[in-house]
Parts: C-alpha cells; sequence; structure tokens
C-alpha cells in the first residue's frame, strides 16, 4: 500500500465511490487508504514530522474533499452494501470512521476537522422532502441510509460537542488566507446547524413515519437530552476560554447564547396556547364530544397555561375574549355534570392567574351564588365581542378571584378529574416527575382513592464533580482508568541457534558420488516455478467467492451452470438482494429479465440443498419486485416448448405468487423438503434404494403433502372461501338451519382489546407489525390486465389454434404430428395448473377496471372450452394405455375440476361487484352456457358418470362442490335479472 498525500487519497477515494460496480474488497482498500493518509487508522502511528503548514493542508483537503465522499457514501454504498450486510466488521468501521471518529489525543485536530464536516453535511439530508428534491434538485437520501444516518449523528452529537467545534473553526493555523471573516462565517454556519439538529431529525423521523417507515428517533437526539449535553459542554468552554491570560473573544459565544435563547421564545408558547384555545372553546366540540376527549383536551390547555408568566397582559387581554366567555357559557349550559365542571375549572384558574388577590380576602359565597354571578356576568357585545358587564369588586376595591371551593368535594361527576388537574397546574416539562402511578381511574378503568401528592421530593445526595467532566471534557472510562499489568506471553519468532540455520529447501551434500538420489532443488528454481504465470490457472478459480451486492453479479453467478457453488451463492442471496433493490434505481427493471431467463433454465446436477425452494423464493421476488418486465416475459415463455413441465409450473407459481404479494394477500409457504440422511453409509446404491424403497419407508407427512405446492394451498383457500359464502347464504334461507345456528353454543372468541403496557398488548403489537408487509410496488388491479392475465389468454389461443391447425393437417394425411414438448402445454396435468393460476389471478384482480367488461368474461369463456372439450387418445399414446388409464381420467377430472373453479372465481366477483349485471346483458348467451355445462357435469357426478366416474374421495367432492358453486351463482344472476326479461 502506497503512502499519498491526503488530497489525493480523498480524491481517489470519491473516484473509486464513483464507479458502477464498486466490489467489497475495492471499498475496504481505498477507506484504509484514506484513514492511513490521514494519520487516523487504528494501525496509524502518529506522525513526528508533520509541520504545521503540513497538517493545514491536510485541514483543507479534508473541508473540501469530505463532504462530496460522505454524500457518495449515504447514497450510493450504504445502499449497495451496509443495508443487505455485505460489508465485514472491519470495513463498517473505516466508513463510519469517515463520519464520526474516536476522540483521543493523536491527529485531534483532523478527528474535529472531521466532526465539523459531518455537523455541516448530514443535517442538510434531513431537510430533503420529495417536494424539495423535485423542485430544488437536491440530492434525496435513499431509504436504506435513514437509520444510518441517525445512528451517526447520535454518535456524532455525543462524542463532539461545541467545544470541540469551536476549536476545529478558531483553533486552526492562522496562515490561512481567508481571514477572520471566514471563520466567523463557518461558525455561524456550525452552531445553526447545531442547534437545529433535534428539530430536523423529529421533523424528517416524523415525515419518514407517514410515509410508512419505522425509523425511531435515538435518545440521544431528544430535544431535552441533547440541549442538556450541549448547555454542559458549552459551560464548560466558557470556564476554559475565563481561565486564558489573554482575555479571548467572546463573540462567538454571544452567538451560541442567542441561539439557545431564540428556542425558548415565549412567542411560541403563546401561539400553541392560542391553537388550544381556538379548539377547547369551540361550540360543537363542547357539545359532541366525549368526556374523556375534552379531559385530555383540558389536560393540555392546564399545562400550556403553565407555560405564561401570570398576571401577564397578554393572558389578561385573552381571558377577556369574547369568544372565550362564549365558551364558558357553553360548558355551564352542559347538560352532563363533569363537562360542566371542566368549564368552571378552568374559568376558575383563569381567573386565579390573570387577577391579583387582595390582602384583605372578601367574604367568600356559596357555589350556587358564585355560579348565578358568574352566568349574568357572562354576556357578550355582539357587536364587539367583549363582555358587556362591570367587573364586580369586593370592599377592598379590587376584582374578586372565582373560587368553586365546595364544588371538588366529594366523589364522582369529574371532582376526581378536577382535583387531579389542579396538582397540574404551574407544571413545567423541565420540572415535571415521571413516575408509574397508576392513572387508569380517570377513565373509570378503577377506584383508586385521591392521594395527595408528597410537598417534597427525597433528592439524592450530590457528589463531587470531576473538574474536567465540569469543564465539558468527558471522564476516563473504566477501560482507562486502571491499566493492570498483563502477563508476559512468549514471542512469536524465536531466535534459533548457529547450528539450526540449515535452510529446509536447499539440498544436502552427499559423499556418495555413487548415490542414485536426484539432488534437491534449490530456492532460485523454486521461485522461478512459483513465478510461473502458466502454472497458476486455477488461482483465479480457487478465490472465495464473495456475497453479490449488484443485480448483474446475481446473473453472472447463475449463468455458470457447471460451478455448484456459484449457483449455491446465487439461489441464496437471490432473493434478498432482489428485494433490496426494488426501490433503489433503475438496476433491477435493466436486468430482472436477465436474471429471470438464468434461474429459470438451471437444473440441479449438484443436489444442492433446498434448490427448489430457492429457485422459487427468487422468481416470485422477481415477479413482485419488477411485474411490468418479468410478467409479460413469462407469459412469453411459458408456450415455449423447450422447458419442462417442472419449469412451466415454476413459471406459473412465480405469476401466481407475485400477483398476490403485489394485491396485498397472503402467500402460502413453499413446501421443503430435507434431502439428508441420517446414516447415508446404511443406504444401498441409488438404483436400487429407487428399486426397494415403499411407501412405509417414506414419512406419512411426505405422502401426504409431496404434490401440494403453493398453487394448490392457494387455490384451496379461495375455494373455501368461495364455497362458504353460500353454505352462508344457504343457512340464512333456510328456516330449520338458521335457528339450529342460532342454537349452537360457539366457542369463545378471543379479544382483541388489551391494557396498555401489558404483555398480551406487545404480542398483539408484535403480530401485527409482524403481518405488514411491505408496500407493493405498483398495485396489481392497475397491471393485472395488461402484464398477467390477458397475455396468458391470448397467447394459450394462440398456441391452441396453432396445436389445432397441426393436428387437423395430420389427421387429413392419415399421420399424426409429432414434436418435442408440442402436446406438454396441452396435458390434462398442465392445464390444471394453467387454470388454477388464472384462477388466482382473477381473484387478486377482481378491483381491475375492466374486471366485469373484459376479465370475467374471457375468463369464463376460456373455462368452458377447456372444460367442456375432454382430451382424446390415440391408440399409440402412452397415456392411453390400460397400465396408466386411470391417472389419465383423474388427471382429465382434475382439469374439470379447475376449469369449473375459474368459473365460480369469475361468476363471484361479477356478482360481488355489479350483481351480475355486466354478464347479465352483454354475455347472456355465455353465461347460459356456463351453467348449462356446469348442471351436466353435476348430473353426471351425481349418477356416477364419467367425470370422476367412481373415484371417490377429494377429487369427485372438488367437481361435486365446484359444478354446485357455478349452478348457484348462475341461478342467483338469473333470478336477479330474471324480470327483465333474461330467462336463465
Amino acid at each position: 500500500m502506497t503512502s499519498s498525500t491526503p488530497s489525493e487519497a480523498l480524491k481517489s477515494l470519491r473516484a473509486i465511490l464513483r464507479t458502477p460496480n464498486l466490489s467489497p474488497d475495492d471499498l475496504s482498500f481505498h477507506l484504509s487508504s484514506a484513514l492511513i493518509s490521514l494519520h487516523i487508522h487504528p494501525t496509524s502511528v502518529p506522525s513526528s514530522t508533520t509541520s504545521a503548514s503540513d497538517s493545514d493542508s491536510d485541514l483543507k483537503s479534508i473541508g473540501r474533499y469530505l463532504p462530496s465522499v460522505q454524500t457518495q457514501i449515504l447514497t450510493d454504498v450504504v445502499p449497495t452494501f451496509l443495508a443487505i450486510g455485505a460489508l465485514d466488521q472491519s470495513t463498517e468501521t473505516s466508513l463510519r470512521s469517515l463520519f464520526v471518529q474516536p476522540k483521543t489525543v493523536e491527529a485531534l485536530s483532523t478527528r474535529r476537522a472531521i466532526a465539523l464536516t459531518s455537523y455541516l453535511t448530514l443535517p442538510t439530508f434531513l431537510n430533503n422532502s420529495a417536494s424539495s428534491v423535485k423542485d430544488f434538485g437536491q440530492t434525496s437520501l435513499p431509504t436504506q441510509s435513514r437509520s444510518f444516518i441517525l445512528t451517526i449523528l447520535e454518535q456524532l452529537t455525543t462524542e463532539y460537542g461545541i467545544d470541540d467545534l469551536y476549536y476545529s473553526v478558531f483553533t486552526a493555523s492562522t496562515e490561512s488566507n481567508k481571514g477572520e471573516g471566514w471563520r466567523t462565517l463557518q461558525w455561524e454556519d456550525v452552531v445553526r446547524s447545531c442547534v437545529g439538529i433535534p428539530a430536523k431529525a423529529g421533523n424528517a423521523v416524523g415525515r419518514w413515519r407517514s410515509e410508512g417507515s419505522q425509523e425511531g428517533l435515538p435518545a440521544g437526539l431528544v430535544p431535552k437530552i441533547y440541549f442538556e449535553r450541549l448547555v454542559t459542554r458549552f459551560e464548560g468552554l466558557m470556564f476554559e476560554l475565563s481561565q486564558r491570560s489573554p482575555p479571548a473573544d467572546i463573540t462567538p459565544l454571544q452567538l451560541v447564547l442567542e441561539k439557545l435563547a431564540a428556542i425558548g421564545d415565549e412567542s411560541a408558547a403563546k401561539a400553541f396556547l392560542e391553537t388550544v384555545f381556538e379548539a377547547w372553546s369551540d361550540p360543537k366540540y363542547i357539545k359532541f364530544t366525549l368526556y374523556a376527549q375534552q379531559l385530555n383536551l383540558t389536560h393540555v390547555l392546564i399545562l400550556a397555561l403553565s407555560l405564561i408568566r401570570p398576571f401577564s397582559p397578554w393572558l389578561i387581554s385573552l381571558s377577556h375574549r369574547g369568544r372565550l366567555i362564549l365558551a364558558f357559557q357553553s360548558y355551564l349550559s352542559h347538560p352532563e355534570p363533569s363537562i360542566r365542571r371542566l368549564g368552571m375549572f378552568v374559568a376558575e384558574i383563569l381567573s386565579e392567574l390573570t387577577i391579583e388577590e387582595s390582602a384583605t380576602e372578601p367574604p367568600q359565597f356559596q357555589p350556587q351564588e358564585e355560579i348565578e354571578a358568574l352566568k349574568k356576568g357572562l354576556e357578550v357585545d355582539e357587536e364587539r365581542g367583549e363582555g358587556v358587564y362591570e367587573n364586580k369588586q369586593g370592599k377592598g376595591g379590587r376584582v374578586k378571584r372565582l373560587k368553586f371551593s365546595g364544588l371538588w368535594e366529594g366523589v364522582g361527576e369529574g371532582r376526581e378529574e378536577c382535583r387531579w388537574l389542579r396538582r397540574v397546574v404551574g407544571t413545567l416539562d423541565s420540572a415535571a416527575i415521571i413516575n408509574d402511578s397508576w392513572e387508569g381511574w380517570l377513565l373509570g378503568w378503577d377506584v383508586h382513592p385521591n392521594t395527595p401528592v408528597e410537598s417534597h421530593q427525597t433528592r439524592p445526595t450530590p457528589t463531587l464533580v470531576d473538574p474536567r467532566i465540569a469543564r465539558g471534557r468527558p471522564a476516563q472510562t473504566k477501560r482507562h482508568a486502571a491499566k493492570e499489568p498483563k502477563p508476559r506471553t512468549k514471542p512469536k519468532i524465536v531466535m534459533l541457534d548457529p547450528d539450526q540455520l540449515d535452510d529446509p529447501l536447499g539440498g544436502y551434500d552427499s559423499d556418495s558420488p555413487s548415490s542414485s538420489r536426484s539432488p534437491s532443488p534449490t530456492p532460485s528454481y523454486l521461485e522461478e516455478v512459483a513465478a510461473d504465470p502458466s502454472l497458476a490457472l486455477d488461482a483465479a478459480e480457487k478465490r472465495k467467492l464473495s456475497r453479490p451486492v449488484y443485480i448483474p453479479q446475481l446473473a453472472a453467478l447463475l449463468k455458470e451452470r457447471e460451478k455448484p457453488e456459484h449457483i449455491e451463492m446465487g439461489l441464496k442471496w437471490g432473493e434478498g438482494l432482489v428485494r433490496a433493490k426494488r426501490e433503489f434505481g433503475t438496476e433491477l427493471a435493466e436486468y430482472s429479465v436477465s436474471v429471470t431467463l438464468m434461474a429459470l433454465g438451471l437444473n440441479d446436477p449438484f443436489n444442492i440443498e433446498r434448490f427448489d425452494e430457492k429457485r422459487q423464493g427468487l422468481m416470485n421476488a422477481l415477479v413482485a419486485c419488477s411485474p411490468r418486465e418479468v410478467a409479460l416475459f413469462l407469459c412469453e415463455q411459458y408456450f415455449n416448448n423447450q422447458y419442462s413441465l417442472q419449469q412451466k409450473s415454476v413459471i406459473l407459481t412465480a405469476l401466481a405468487m407475485g400477483a398476490r404479494e403485489l394485491a396485498g394477500m397472503s402467500v402460502p409457504q413453499p413446501p421443503t423438503t430435507n434431502r439428508s440422511i441420517d446414516f447415508p453409509s446404511k443406504t444401498l446404491p441409488a438404483s436400487l434404494h429407487r428399486k426397494y424403497i415403499s411407501a412405509a419407508d417414506v414419512p406419512q407427512g411426505l405422502i401426504e403433502n409431496r404434490q401440494k405446492g403453493q398453487i394448490d394451498e392457494a387455490i384451496d383457500g379461495v375455494r373455501n372461501l368461495l364455497l362458504s359464502k353460500g353454505a352462508r347464504k344457504g343457512e340464512e334461507t333456510v328456516p330449520e338451519i338458521a335457528r339450529e345456528k342460532r342454537l349452537r353454543v360457539s366457542a369463545t372468541r378471543r379479544t382483541l382489546v388489551a391494557e396498555e403496557g401489558t404483555l398480551t398488548a406487545q404480542q398483539m403489537l408484535d403480530s401485527k407489525l409482524t403481518s405488514t408487509s411491505q408496500r407493493p410496488v405498483v398495485p396489481f388491479k392497475d397491471i393485472a390486465a395488461e402484464y398477467f392475465i390477458m397475455p396468458l389468454i391470448n397467447r394459450f389461443w394462440q398456441h391452441f389454434q396453432d396445436s389445432s391447425t397441426r393436428e387437423s393437417r395430420a389427421s387429413s394425411t392419415g399421420t399424426r404430428y409429432r414434436g418435442a414438448g408440442t402436446g406438454m402445454i396441452l396435458s390434462p396435468l398442465a392445464l390444471e395448473k394453467f387454470l388454477m393460476t388464472l384462477s388466482l389471478l382473477l381473484h387478486a384482480a377482481r378491483h381491475s377496471s375492466v374486471f366485469l367488461a373484459v376479465l370475467c368474461p374471457e375468463a369464463l369463456e376460456l373455462a368452458v372450452t377447456i372444460g367442456a372439450r375432454h382430451p382424446t387418445r390415440t391408440d399409440d399414446d402412452p397415456l392411453a394405455s390400460e397400465q396408466n388409464g386411470s391417472d389419465a381420467g383423474g388427471a382429465e377430472a382434475s382439469t374439470v375440476g379447475a376449469a369449473l373453479e375459474l368459473c365460480l372465481v369469475a361468476l363471484d366477483g361479477s356478482f360481488d361487484l355489479d350483481g351480475g349485471r355486466t354478464l347479465a346483458f352483454e354475455k347472456a348467451a355465455l353465461l347460459l352456457g356456463v351453467g348449462e355445462w356446469a348442471t351436466n357435469v353435476f348430473k353426471l357426478e351425481e349418477i356416477g358418470g364419467q367425470v370422476a366416474g367412481g373415484q371417490g374421495g377429494k377429487r369427485e367432492g372438488r367437481i361435486k362442490a365446484g359444478a354446485a358453486g357455478v349452478v348457484l351463482k348462475v341461478g342467483e344472476i338469473g333470478e336477479k335479472w330474471g324480470h327483465l326479461g333474461l330467462r336463465f
């Protein structure tokens, strides 16, 4: 690693960060080079030859080149590498060191300069909303970098305070040509950025949460904690500057005081109180709002009044406003006593804060007299909006306060709440006592006695403070406080004796000239052999594979069909990489088709663990994250003859599961098969193992679920949902069933309400967060017809027409058309999967704008055509032989069942959206055909016909249920629109 100046190292790092395909190794190398050039690497040795001019030039290089490096890291490196965990611990530490350096004595000026640059650069990314990026061309912060920048800001503000920033600005070399004016401007920018970090971070977190993000504000950036730390460091800075013999310039410190004083401006409290009073005095709010909400707002109003100085002219003028007086009238006329007491309580507190108590207090009136006097006084002039009464005066000639002392004693009707609110009067945020006292009695959850608050709080005994902490310097940690002597370890390098210095690579001299042993190779010969490039052909291949961080790297890994480690690496990290790139640039859109093609053409000759599951997950992620490109490509590839039936099943599963994910529906878990054998040495060879294995040797779970894929589980759920609708409607229409259902004792339902802070509430919150999926790239209803359903249907009709033309030509010549894979798409097994996929796609697209006019009629026509045509078999077809005759009949029955389910999904969606009106008026003939076909199938099943003839079990029940559901849906549509002349 060659040494270079800091400016050259930072420029080289900036250039390498802008390269399109950056590897983790190159990133780690250049990060370490930059840190070594700045003498802040963990392995760096403090340079004793660095002059003042060199140090000043290093600081200038940091201020000039480091902001662009930090910007490049936040926008490119963190989303690409750090978000997916592609960096090791040392590289990640070096990456964070370019934002915050550990505070040590070595190269302290350089470390402070890096912190100064971070203070000026990082807060600018917190202001960059979507509108500012679009209008002003600012650099946007990627979603993956949000948590990183919040963590860096917390570490930065904790490690380096206002004193470090002052020393970085004003104690640098005075040989700069920019003068003191430039230092003053830089100090103003630093102070403005430092004081505004809590507000910017809070606003950014709130804006991100509104967009669906889950980032929270770190504890170190909470305003109270942040400003306490800032003030402590500022006090230490003032103490250190006051101890200097030549007095330092206090102008920079005045700027800090002005900024801190502007934070607690009284105008903000007045504006907040105006807003609260506006909501609290609304007549509709007083009349219609529940008591719990009014109590909450009254609590906020009392806290807001505590922020204003008592007897201030502004507060007195606020108490005389007509809107407030009308609000008191509304509260006094409210029928509920608890709400009425809230208004009287605010009036009493407001009078205490605006009317000074006289020395000789006038005699108190009874509570009823006080209320009557208040009602008479609450008269407002409609023209001026002010009170028209003259304030009642006591004997001393002073305005009398309101005192409803007798109204707050007792229990019930809001008395306990008012006594609790009175204890809050005058409480400031800084003096608030946070404890775990039970306040559930405010909402009536429990009855607790009203215990007064203790007048004095137990305060901890003050301890002596380290003078370094008082001056703003951090105290020594435990690891530096006491250094215990470590035991001496043995040296790793052992000096040899002279008789042990024989070269192990050198040959021994032979005393016998007739020795037949060949001489040993010399060291020079061994070096020559090692340097020969022709003998290191496998060096590149033997390197350890790195995790892919770009989509082209993933495509390159999947392209290596003869290297199992490449395929395993690509399948292991492929799905996560695709989902991480779903909202980051156009990289996924450009290379998604190539990755899909590579993943689809993969085979498993190396018996990779969970190969099918990982490939299917990658295909599902590609469809869900890049639907416009991948969905059309898969629809086209399905009708190619080069893929096997298993690969076509992968295509259909990816389309169906990707569509359900885009539609916000649940995606079934893929089936898992454990290929490992506990004792492989105790099994027969592969050929004999397959010959002698029986069903008894396979676990029962694998036998029952070996044909259950994601499509089967999803279609089972859709089928049960649709059939349960008809069952519920039948139960409602038949009086005997409805009466029996009402009398049946149902199981106890699980409650959905839990007390806040309990374990049940936390479990409910965790389950809610777990079930919340990511926001889809595009809603499925917007792209269902154009990219998923209609391409499949149109290409199927084209393939069906071509196949029919070939068969007709072959039959005219007396021969049969033969081609590799030509009949695979129209085979019963493939047709069943195809129809099940269309059912899932149609069920997920029922909210599409063209569902009623286009998708539903096209799906019905396709289903009736396939279901009504039983595949014919020739004599030379192996599927028609006696050996496989039952299997062929079962496959045909499954195809009919899938066609019936597709009709059921289409009819159910049409009936739910417009009651079947579009089908009844525009496609009446098609609707009649569907009903007639389903009726015939149901009759054949009743008499044991040829559909599922005599097979029984789940297959026969599936066809019966599907046919009955279709007949019922057609009957409902005909019953609803039969009065308009439509007869079914």
